[in-house]
This record gives C-alpha cells, sequence and structure tokens, in this order.
C-alpha cells in the first residue's frame, strides 16, 4: 500500500490538503504574457487529500506532526472530510460520486478490529475500577486475562492498552472513563440522524432545539434529560454502527 505524507508547519490551514490557487503566479505570467494563463488549472496546487482521494488504488494518507498546527486544524479537517464533496471553485470541478463512495468505504476499513481493541481496552479499564477492596488483596497477575476471556477476546486481539499502560488512569483523572469516547460517539452519530431525518443538515428548527436544549443548558441539568427533550428518546446505538460499517449493511 502506497504512503503520502503531509508534513504539518504551524502555518498549515487544512483546506490547503485539498487544494491551493496559486493567483499571484497567474498574475505575474498573464504581465508577461505566457499563454498558460488561459488554463486556470495550471495553477491549482493539488493537496495530499486530493491526490489520497483522487489515487487509483488504496492509499495511507500520513498527517505528519499535527501538533504544529493551529489548534483549529483538527477541526477544520473535519469540516473538509464531513462535507463529503470537494469542489474546487476556480475549476468547477468537483470529485466524482465514485471517488466519494471510495472515501466512505475507506473509512470504514478496519472497524471491526479498532472498535473490538478499543472496547476491550474499556472494559479492562471498568474491571480495574469496579474491584472491591476485598478482591484487591487478593488479585492475581492472570487479572487481564481473566477480564479478557470473561468478554470473549480471541488471541488475534489484545486491548488497545494493557494493565501496565493504565498508570495515567489511576492518578490522572481517567479513572474508569475509557468508555465514555464510545458512549460520546454514540450521542454524536444518533443525533446527527436526527438531521439526517429531517433532509436538512442545516435544518433550522432541529438546530435551534440543540442550541436550546443542550447547547444552552451546559450543566444545569441531568445529561440524558438534555439530550432526551432534544432527540424525544434516549440514544440508540445503530446510527453509529452504520457509520462505522457494522451494522450489516452494504451502504
Amino acid at each position: 500500500m502506497d504512503l503520502i505524507e503531509w508534513h504539518i508547519k504551524s502555518t498549515t490551514k487544512a483546506s490547503q490538503g485539498l487544494y491551493e490557487y496559486d493567483a499571484v503566479t497567474r498574475l505575474r505570467d498573464s504581465q508577461l504574457g505566457d499563454e498558460r494563463v488561459k488554463d486556470i488549472s495550471n495553477y491549482i496546487k493539488k493537496g495530499k487529500l486530493w491526490d489520497a482521494f483522487t489515487s487509483d488504488k488504496q492509499v495511507v494518507l500520513l498527517i505528519d506532526e499535527i501538533d504544529k498546527a493551529d489548534i483549529e486544524f483538527p477541526n477544520d479537517l473535519l469540516q473538509e472530510l464531513d462535507r463529503m464533496e470537494f469542489f474546487c471553485y476556480e475549476t468547477g470541478e468537483t470529485i466524482p460520486d465514485e471517488l466519494i463512495e471510495k472515501l466512505l468505504k475507506a473509512g470504514k476499513f478496519n472497524q471491526g478490529f479498532i472498535n473490538t481493541e478499543y472496547l476491550a481496552a474499556s472494559l479492562l479499564d471498568m474491571d480495574w475500577h469496579t474491584l472491591s477492596l476485598e478482591d484487591a488483596k487478593n488479585i492475581s497477575n492472570n487479572f487481564e486475562n481473566n477480564s479478557m476471556n470473561k468478554i470473549g477476546l480471541i488471541d488475534e486481539i489484545a486491548p488497545r492498552y494493557r494493565s501496565t499502560y493504565f498508570a495515567h488512569i489511576f492518578s490522572g483523572g481517567y479513572s474508569s472513563g475509557y468508555y465514555s469516547y464510545v458512549h460520546a460517539a454514540v450521542l454524536d452519530s444518533d443525533a446527527f440522524e436526527a438531521f439526517k431525518e429531517a433532509g436538512d443538515v442545516f435544518d433550522p428548527e432541529l438546530s435551534a432545539s440543540l442550541r436550546k436544549n443542550i447547547y444552552e443548558k451546559g450543566s444545569t441539568e441531568e445529561a440524558m434529560d438534555l439530550y432526551v427533550n432534544f432527540r424525544g428518546r434516549k440514544p440508540i446505538i445503530e446510527p453509529l454502527l452504520k457509520v462505522r460499517g457494522l451494522d450489516g449493511s452494504s451502504d
């Protein structure tokens, strides 16, 4: 599998991963009478995301040193990806549907393994933090194996975080908290499903409800009560399974 590397600098913008329009060079060339100015595509510099999405074969895109970028870079990058359509305004070019489909399928690659190893770590974490004092006094070296055998974890998959990696969760505020990331993903997918059901991801009425019932309330009420006020019911896992390609459908 080919590797495409995108080296990030402190000034890098997420949109640069798609393309950059070199207007300065085009202006200079027009002043010099260069015939290339007649075709604006000569001044479109394709980014690493563009290269990855239009590759004829599956590639790995390495975004190197993302920590150097502006704090908004990850969010902006996700926004670019979430549109599922990349439009080059200068040329009027849109990524074809088949490439969008390829992007969606690539996002679901290996999700069975990824979700299993993470959930295994979450359950191991919970087992450590639900030990009684008496059980803790008699703990054995087989604690991790017993925990994983209890959920039927196969030998080919190990929990993402092993017991010896867990130093930070006992003293760093992560105590029995790994499951929360999965729970957050359930909420995220289920809430977005509401906008898909409305047929408009910018639905004004639904957006106002989200703001009123969740964003404005903060921690003034029970989180689940706030979510139910917005969604009309408790969250369900099906939307997340669909997003990750684990619902058994071919979509």
